[in-house]
């Protein structure tokens, strides 16, 4: 009898550690699901402005989209059940502000209830490893100039120029994405935009793309980052216009919404954040701004030489004297004559932004 007892006594034990065991992996089953489709933290947020602006149910689809690509998965249940306009919203958002995922298909699919939806890739995942090796790397020599004691605007704009250096802006099978930009040098606006994002916020600086248009009405994207507490606009693109001959200018960086009018934000997914702060421009971060027109041909013999490349850019302080130092270097003597001094040609090409009141002058 004790040997029988022995017996089920141990089998009880057994079958309760069993069921324990069991309903433990429940839990840790349940837990996981739940990680996936729990929004994302601080440390996630702090660092994307426009996932801030969604409401908990948005997040919640954000997170589980997020995790569902991380992992390549081609199916991913979502959350609750959301309209198509919903899902668009927040798949359309994840896919602009998370260059990473530079491997996703522009097809998707909607339907009027969502409880489950299909991703589409355009490589296969070992493929799509390696290429996200190479764009790290290549990130990563971008970010491998960048000295820890820099600011965070001196960090921005050496990103800002490693990419517009790096890159010619042409159509291409990945000119809308990071990867085209940083590891095949080829893209269009939004492809420099995703390269931006994503150096930065490799560099751990906050940085969104900015979806919208021109004021001609034409597609566009660029970037908005936060320096010393405060958001500037930032367009790669156009600092790296063909018509400079492979230099860099910086009419576009770090600067505020005043000067900004010409780029008309799409605020259906996110409005973008407010920008005011002017001082943190590329022309007030190494004293390039014109006060007084009478003093362009001494200014032009300062400025020749302090920054690299074959720009002499700078920003004028009001539209009156924007428009006498177009004026004079289209016909002043003394300064036709610092021109020639400094560069060896009286007459170099010179483009007027009135936008933005910046003159850059190649030579």
């Amino acid at each position: 009898m004790r040997s029988l007892s022995t017996q089920l006594r141990t089998l009880i034990t057994a079958a309760v550690f069993l069921i324990v065991l069991m309903i433990g992996m429940g839990v840790i089953v349940n837990r996981r699901s739940s990680t996936e489709h729990e929004a994302y933290g601080d440390e996630f947020a702090d660092i994307r402005y426009p996932y801030q602006q969604l409401d908990e149910r948005e997040k919640e689809l954000y997170s589980a989209l997020y995790h569902g690509i991380s992992e390549f998965r081609t199916e991913i249940s979502l959350p609750g059940t959301y309209t198509a306009d919903e899902y668009k919203k927040v798949y359309l958002l994840l896919t602009t502000q998370e260059p990473e995922f530079f491997y996703l298909d522009s097809v998707y699919e909607t339907s009027a209830e969502m409880e489950r939806v299909t991703m589409y890739y355009t490589a296969e995942r070992a493929q799509a490893e390696d290429m996200t090796r190479k764009m790290e790397a290549a990130a990563d020599r971008i970010l491998s100039g960048i000295s820890p004691v820099l600011s965070d605007a001196q960090k921005l704009l050496r990103i800002h120029d490693e990419i517009a250096q790096g890159c010619i802006y042409i159509d291409s099978p990945h000119a809308d994405d990071a990867y085209g930009c940083l590891v095949e040098g080829a893209a269009k606006c939004e492809g420099y935009a995703k390269a931006f994002l994503y150096a930065a916020r490799r560099a751990g600086l906050e940085a969104m793309c900015v979806p919208g248009t021109t004021d001609r009405g034409e597609a566009h994207i660029w970037n908005m980052a936060k320096i010393d507490g405060k958001y500037c606009h930032i367009d790669v693109t156009w600092d790296d216009d063909d018509s400079y001959d492979g230099e860099v200018a910086h009419a576009c960086f770090a600067v505020p919404d005043t000067v900004f009018a010409d780029h008309l934000p799409d605020e259906t997914m996110f409005t973008p954040p407010a920008s005011t702060d002017h001082t943190k421009t590329y022309y007030q971060m190494y004293g390039l701004v014109l006060n007084e027109p009478g003093r362009l041909p001494e200014m032009i013999r300062s400025w020749y030489g302090q920054r690299p490349g074959r720009l002499i850019e700078f920003r004028c302080a009001g539209t009156d004297t924007f428009d006498q130092a177009k004026t004079a270097l289209q016909s002043d003597p003394e300064t036709r004559q610092a021109l020639a001094e400094m560069t060896g040609d009286a007459r170099p090409r010179v483009f007027a932004d009135p936008k933005r009141s910046v003159i850059v002058i190649l030579t």
